[in-house]
């Protein structure tokens, strides 16, 4: 069996063809691929506003950044653990505090539940996360930030195309990101992108991503030679680029499929790891949710397990990764926070990422599951 790898992004002729018109056309920065885009996301998110980013996290901090301006008071932001670190740094590098949550060891989310364990008076954001694209009790959540006049950012890094009580992710949010990054749904390589309805915070982050400048360079070209731009604020270059919109172009018209493989593949992987529920755990959906199954983790009861199955698939050469990290036991929140989280730590110690993308055959998927079934019976799981 060739080497499976455990992510690799589905590209062919469609994204190809559309690279080259974009090169074709000289326009590759900030043009019409990406206002296009713009559109596009705005009525499948049923947003006002949309922007494109370099990255989820020049976006998220971009965000922050803002937010800081105009909360002087009140920087609390409530993160759950089990993430990447990405989640923390960005408000933290924007000067927030950060408090730091459990997650549910079924879905693998921050609910209400965690969340009314550490808010305080002081809490004035809250950071939910559909852990490798399963939507969490979003609306739970959102009713509670709009009871408590809490601001509810949505990250959504993993989970385009998942659904929450039949309505498109970010129905039950203040601020949407997404993340374009090579193991997502749909990937342009990298990138980010954030939709809300806030028209104060959307118009501060238009010029903070462009150095702070009025006027863009597709604008400015269609405008009078004279109109001259201004720098009204201080910015950064966060910009996205019409290469990748045009290739992330193409991923969106074929995301519904992306998923359906997903799901067909996750389904397989779910009725051989449910006969095996004693001592291995899967991630449930919320009876209200539909994951896009970006990612497929399994989590064994037993510790010491983790890495010994990783290095098993390695040498039958099947690649997969070490469960989400747990941000509180990193050093520079472990040393700053000293906070314990036993779900998160569990789920963190113990959870093994299998292959799961677009590109994984029939045949690689009942491999995995034979080698799979090798080690448990040579673990003595299963005789």
């Amino acid at each position: 069996m060739k080497f499976i790898k455990f992510s690799s992004p589905k590209i062919g002729n469609p994204e190809i063809n559309s690279i080259k018109e974009t090169i074709k056309s000289r326009w590759i920065v900030r043009g019409k691929n990406e206002s296009l885009l713009k559109k596009k996301f705005i009525k499948k998110f049923k947003k006002k506003y949309c922007i494109f980013f370099t990255s989820w996290t020049t976006g998220a901090y971009a965000l922050f950044k803002i937010l800081h301006e105009l909360y002087p008071k009140n920087r609390e932001i409530i993160v759950p653990s089990l993430s990447f670190i990405a989640s923390a740094n960005a408000p933290h590098v924007a000067g927030f505090d950060v408090k730091l949550a459990d997650v549910d060891i079924k879905t693998y989310n921050m609910n209400l539940q965690n969340i009314l364990s550490v808010v305080t008076k002081k809490t004035k954001f809250i950071l939910t996360i559909d852990q490798i694209g399963n939507p969490c009790e979003l609306e739970k959540i959102y009713k509670f930030c709009k009871k408590k006049n809490i601001v509810l950012i949505h990250d959504a890094a993993c989970s385009f195309g998942s659904k929450y009580k039949n309505k498109e992710i970010g129905h039950f949010s203040d601020f949407l990101i997404f993340s374009f990054h090579a193991r997502k749904l749909i990937t342009c390589g990298e990138g980010g992108a954030l939709l809300t309805n806030n028209l104060k915070v959307y118009k501060k982050l238009n010029l903070f991503i462009n150095h702070g400048m009025t006027l863009d360079s597709y604008r400015r070209s269609t405008s009078h030679p004279l109109n001259f731009e201004k720098y009204k604020n201080i910015g950064l270059n966060f910009r996205f680029n019409d290469i990748q919109a045009s290739f992330l172009i193409s991923q969106f018209k074929q995301h519904e499929n992306f998923i359906k493989i997903r799901r067909k593949i996750s389904k397989i992987y779910d009725n051989f790891f449910l006969k095996y529920s004693s001592h291995i755990l899967i991630q449930e959906e919320l009876p209200n949710a539909i994951s896009n199954r970006q990612s497929y983790m399994i989590i064994f009861k037993k510790k010491a397990l983790r890495n010994k199955f990783i290095k098993f698939l390695f040498d039958y050469n099947i690649e997969s990764r070490k469960g989400i990290t747990s941000i509180n036991t990193e050093d520079y929140y472990k040393k700053k926070y000293d906070t314990k989280l036993a779900n998160s730590e569990f789920l963190s110690k113990n959870g093994v990422q299998i292959p799961m993308h677009a590109n994984l055959s029939l045949k690689n998927v009942n491999y995995i599951l034979k080698i799979t079934k090798k080690f448990l019976k040579n673990e003595k799981i299963i005789l």
